[in-house]
């Protein structure tokens, strides 16, 4: 089995390792509950914009109406209401990235409970998952 050299390893503590896994659940909770306060927006974009945040970035600089991730946040609250099949009419991927976001959610929690210093195993498999999302992302374009 391929492990990471030590000098690869990042200095964290057992207990810091904990304290940035649950500050990581916390956070993607705290996501999961607003969407499931909020009502998901009618038009299938722009529930975010209910919290206060601004329009899609991406859709002003490139000039496009529609991003190929706009429209997660409508479809996370749609699924929060127990409404999966708006959350896939909405995005066709809402309830692939949900599951996702739960399977990462369980994963932190695990890491808090646990304390397993697993952060030099994270970084390899994070890049990995980043540009593998990315280019599924660009190809939507």
């Amino acid at each position: 089995m391929w492990t990471i050299p030590e000098s690869w390893r990042p200095p964290i503590s057992r207990r810091a390792n904990r304290a940035l896994h649950l500050g990581i659940a916390f956070l993607m909770t705290a996501w999961l509950g607003l969407c499931a306060l909020v009502q998901p927006e009618p038009s299938g974009v722009g529930t975010h914009k209910r919290f206060g945040l601004p329009g899609c970035l991406v859709c002003r600089v490139t000039g496009m109406e529609r991003c190929p991730s706009c429209g997660l946040t409508t479809g996370f609250s749609h699924i929060m209401h127990g409404r999966w099949t708006q959350a896939g009419a909405v995005h066709p991927a809402a309830q692939t990235v949900f599951l996702l976001w739960c399977l990462l959610l369980a994963y932190c929690l695990l890491v808090t409970v646990l304390g397993a210093n697993r952060i030099a195993y994270e970084v390899p498999a994070f890049a990995l998952l980043c540009t593998t999302g990315l280019i599924f992302w660009v190809s939507a374009l």
